[in-house]
């Protein structure tokens, strides 16, 4: 009879990324319950091409399990092969620890939220399926992925000659993976809402099924806590906070309006 407890030669095994990703999807997704998280990777790097100063605008569309997310960034280099025969946008989405966002020359430093280069490739691994397309000086290219696996690729000029540049990333999350394959609204609606007010002058476009939400700030900051002051009022006229939210509130109050440019609505 073997013995389980010891280590054979079949005990040891090297995994790929992609083997490991949909082995382990907690190690990059962290909470697997929703499929938040995978939205929140692409989104980063939208907000990356905004606080470089590449495009204003984010839209995100989700239809049932179905996520859209597209800006008018820079977009990635099209068509453009590497030494491996794949391109820089199949390599940004399938090569684990790929980034534009390495170099210390100054480019991204203070700015990017994503500088390790898994999260477009966890939402690849972990997705039913992954489409990309990217725009950028009069060039396109689409790419298509099936179960984490590159399946074709597609070189395209764009039907408009003054066709903006930037990026489009749809997919659908795997039930294989997440507990629930939607992800979680009230979270991603408090994501849009702060990171406009963290990026005055960005929009974000927010359709959820068939809902349409605008974010935008034009104060920063100010407009954030405006909304949680207005938040917590509601809360006290409903009589559903401690009397010790009163004070807490008042001291909340002060410290919003001692903020530089506060305005009275």
């Amino acid at each position: 009879m073997t013995d389980k407890t010891l280590y054979n030669e079949q005990s040891i095994e090297s995994l790929s990324p992609l083997e490991f990703t949909r082995l382990r999807p907690g190690v990059y997704a962290g909470d697997t319950t929703y499929s938040t998280q995978l939205l929140v990777e692409i989104l980063s790097n939208s907000i990356d091409e905004f606080r470089l100063g590449h495009g204003n605008q984010i839209d995100i569309k989700i239809e049932k399990n179905i996520v859209t997310v597209s800006d008018n960034g820079q977009g990635f280099i099209p068509n453009s092969f590497r030494d491996d025969g794949k391109t820089i946008l199949e390599a940004a989405f399938s090569v684990l620890n790929t980034s534009g966002k390495y170099r210390e020359d100054g480019t991204y430093e203070g700015t990017s939220l994503g500088s390790f280069g898994i999260g477009s490739k966890i939402t690849t691994f972990l997705s039913h399926w992954l489409n990309v397309g990217t725009i950028r000086d009069g060039d396109g290219e689409n790419i298509w992925f099936k179960e984490g696996v590159f399946e074709k690729r597609e070189k395209f000029k764009p039907n408009s000659f003054n066709a903006k540049n930037g990026t489009t990333v749809q997919w659908q999350p795997s039930e294989e993976f997440f507990t629930h394959t939607e992800v979680e609204i009230s979270k991603v609606k408090d994501l849009c809402r702060t990171i406009t007010a963290l990026c005055p002058g960005l929009t974000i476009n927010l359709n959820n099924n068939g809902e349409e939400t605008v974010y935008f700030s034009k104060n920063g900051i100010n407009d954030l806590g405006k909304y949680y002051l207005d938040f917590y009022k509601i809360l006290l006229n409903m009589k559903v906070i401690n009397p010790i939210w009163k004070y807490i509130l008042k001291v909340i109050e002060k410290q919003i309006k001692e903020m530089p440019n506060y305005f009275e609505p």
